[in-house]
């Protein structure tokens, strides 16, 4: 622990029952391949969805115009 300025700060930690282990705690050459950087991808794309799918929820309507517009080449089309 630190004093500074009547503040109290953790300087570290320490556990017997940690899950933390440095052996694994790399993302690069891992020799226990216990981090597979594919993985990552596949994460990236689904979080990014989330993303996109809110962006389009929390969306402002359209002004008016715009929607008539819209609307009438709808009806061009059929």
């Amino acid at each position: 622990m630190k004093l500074y300025k009547g503040n109290i700060i953790t300087a570290g930690r320490k556990s017997p029952l940690s899950l933390y282990n440095p052996e694994i705690a790399t993302m690069e050459a891992d020799p226990t391949q216990a981090y597979n950087q594919d993985d990552a991808t596949g994460f990236i794309r689904l979080n990014g969805l989330r993303l996109k799918v809110g962006a389009q929820v929390h969306q402002p309507p359209a002004p008016k115009k715009a929607r008539k517009k819209k609307a009438k080449s709808a009806r061009k089309k059929k």
